[in-house]
């Protein structure tokens, strides 16, 4: 099994000398691929970048409120720490999710069958809202799958390339995403993938592609402040949906094509 062995050295802090500290150091995605490898889960298969079961972040409209919470963990609202209800809607969505195999697996006579979260009937209500899977952009909802390469999970497939566009193409595809065709693994020959906007370098894999997300990010930084200037907008927040008619009409001229 292969682990992430630059996380485990430094979770562990063990050392190698100075070899380590030239040549060994903790990278994004750290924690995500050492728990995956961990879970026995290949990390030649696609299925290594499977999400966690959670629930969508609307899960409190469909059942799961304060109350209930209450109801499933007495003293919840008063006794547990913020930081500890950051986390207890995963486990929670994983023990919805693994349902079945706990009934298979567990005798009957388990203390988890008889805890309230068992009795009152909150796991089948949760059931259907339980998602897993692969990354989501939450304002659009739309699903992106994600890829396997070079030990780590990638936005974008190996084989893609960074696109050499005009800055309103450059505008539409850093907010909405853009197309690849004949990705690995695909299930259609056209995929569509994260924006650009969420692209970080270690997702390209050509060293020429790295530059060109560098100078991207700063063209579009001085379209926000143009469509500012412009008095178009007080505000333009990264997570925010932009509009077209506002790059029109404030595109600075020293960024007609980025090349």
């Amino acid at each position: 099994m292969l682990i992430h062995l630059p996380k485990t050295k430094t979770d562990h802090r063990w050392t190698l000398g100075s070899v380590q500290q030239r040549y060994i150091f903790a990278g994004g995605g750290g924690d995500q691929f050492a728990g995956r490898a961990c879970s026995l889960i290949d990390v030649n298969s696609t299925e290594f970048a499977t999400l966690p079961p959670h629930f969508p972040p609307d899960i409190g409209s469909k059942g799961l409120t304060e109350e209930i919470w209450e109801r499933i963990l007495p003293g919840y609202n008063g006794f547990f720490p913020r930081n500890f209800k950051a986390v207890a809607p995963f486990l929670l969505a994983s023990v919805v999710y693994h349902r079945d195999f706990l009934v298979a697996n567990l005798p009957p006579t388990h203390p988890l069958f008889m805890q309230p979260v068992w009795s009152i009937g909150i796991i089948d209500t949760l059931r259907p809202f339980v998602e897993v899977g692969r990354l989501k952009n939450e304002s659009a909802r739309q699903t992106f799958p994600s890829w396997t390469w070079g030990s780590r999970i990638h936005m974008v497939p190996e084989n893609f390339s960074f696109p050499r566009c005009s800055v309103t193409t450059l505008w539409t595809i850093w907010w909405e995403g853009t197309s690849v065709i004949n990705a690995p693994n695909a299930t259609s020959q056209s995929v569509l993938v994260q924006p650009l906007r969420c692209l970080q370098p270690f997702n390209l894999s050509t060293a020429a592609d790295k530059p060109l997300l560098s100078r991207a990010r700063k063209v579009i930084e001085e379209c926000i402040k143009a469509c500012i200037t412009a008095k178009l907008v007080d505000d333009f927040p990264a997570t925010q949906k932009k509009k077209y008619d506002h790059l029109q009409i404030a595109k600075p001229t020293n960024c007609q094509t980025l090349r």
